[in-house]
């Protein structure tokens, strides 16, 4: 075929000359529309495809699917222009953020009073993505993923009420026990809130004051008497790590939490100190360091520590967790025999110590307002709990009572 103007031999391909640049009709047959090329799906970035121009060029486009639930085509650039697969690949990911979130004024403006989706599942998502991904964060996802998910994921988390939140707790408590139950309610409050954040929806249909949570009798009973004391002292001795942060939980109240953020500087020798931080309620306060082993044991330490460095540190990357790992299967072996493992209230675990501590000011008369300061308690409801054990309790009061 030749060009009408020119004469220049063409290929049937090409639908302009490039000599004279008059544009050229090619007759339509059957055989041209079976080899005529559209738009190919990249075999690489999922969503991204290609045109090939008859210039040689490349148009990338990507498609999706929009707020009401169509799916369109937008065009990136040309090869020409400095375009790629990978970076139309990115420019699609980016636009499917901003649909999902609701942030495209473009894509919601149109049809808003008919369709606006935004899921449950793609705020969680966003949600964890933004999250320092650490150990307990991705236990707080594997939470989501296996019990709030399957209830709540493809649903509109504008649409969401609380009676949804509602037939969730009622669900898990067939087969979970409250305190699990209460978590769960609780780890989607999280994600309402987070939503609340990027003023995606204005309320949170989880929190404490629209949804009741269940009932927790978790207070723990179980304290160490002085015969236990002893025993968890002699089986943790050759473990100098151990049996710091025993005499320190023993003597001063502190949790683990506390325990592993003690620095050089926090330790006064001068006064006898502790300063302690105490994470649960973002403050803190001081520890008496009156006993002698303790006192020894913290002087030769403070002459090892560097500046800003953690007494309990010893190389361990998580302490915390190292001090758990450690201690659990002593405390196993000397006092939860025969116990079930969730049997919070009688079993003997880390934070039993600081149970002890306060069970032991109560049995030696000092007065549950002291305990609670000594404690570090935000209210005196959770040092009540300590009053039965006081040698005021009333007991000498009862055997004055003679009825008979």
């Amino acid at each position: 075929m030749e060009c009408v103007k020119c004469k220049t031999e063409l290929n049937d391909t090409i639908k302009f000359c490039f000599e004279c640049g008059e544009k050229v009709v090619i007759p339509s047959t059957d055989e041209d529309k079976k080899k005529k090329v559209g738009y190919i799906n990249s075999k690489k970035y999922d969503g991204v495809q290609l045109y090939p121009k008859a210039n040689g060029d490349i148009t990338y486009s990507f498609r999706y699917t929009d707020a009401n639930r169509k799916t369109k085509r937008m065009t990136v650039g040309l090869k020409s222009g400095g375009i790629t697969e990978k970076y139309t690949y990115n420019k699609r990911m980016a636009y499917l953020n901003t649909i999902n979130l609701g942030e495209d004024p473009k894509n919601v403006k149109l049809k808003r009073k008919k369709v606006d989706i935004i899921t449950f599942d793609s705020v969680a998502v966003r949600h964890y993505a933004s999250t320092t991904d650490n150990k307990s964060n991705k236990e707080l996802q594997k939470k989501y993923e296996n019990h709030i998910k399957p209830f709540l994921g493809d649903k509109n988390i504008a649409d969401i009420e609380t009676e949804d939140i509602e037939s969730i707790k009622t669900k898990k408590s067939e087969k979970l026990k409250p305190k699990t139950v209460n978590g769960i309610i609780n780890e989607a409050s999280v994600i309402f809130n987070y939503a609340i954040k990027k003023k995606i929806i204005k309320s949170n249909p989880a929190n404490a004051s629209a949804l009741d949570r269940l009932s927790v009798d978790n207070a723990r009973e179980k304290f160490l008497d002085t015969d236990e004391i002893t025993e968890l002292l002699d089986a943790v001795r050759d473990n100098e790590q151990m049996y710091l942060f025993c005499l320190l939980a023993l003597h001063t109240g502190c949790r683990v939490s506390s325990a592993r953020l003690i620095k050089k500087q926090d330790i006064d020798l001068v006064n006898r100190l502790l300063t302690l931080k105490d994470v649960k309620n973002n403050s803190t306060y001081k520890g008496f360091i009156e006993n002698d082993t303790l006192f020894k044991i913290l002087e030769r330490r403070k002459k090892e520590l560097k500046t800003n460095e953690y007494l309990l540190s010893y190389g361990y990357k998580d302490i915390k967790d190292k001090i758990k790992e450690t201690l659990q299967p002593i405390l196993n072996d000397l006092f939860n025999e025969g116990l079930e493992i969730d049997d919070s209230k009688n079993r003997a675990v880390p934070h039993t110590l600081r149970h002890t501590f306060a069970s032991h000011l109560a049995i030696n008369g000092v007065s549950i307002f002291k305990i609670k300061e000594l404690m570090n308690h935000k209210t005196i409801e959770m040092t009540m709990r300590y009053a039965k054990l006081s040698p005021n309790s009333g007991r000498e009061e009862v055997k004055g009572l003679n009825f008979c």
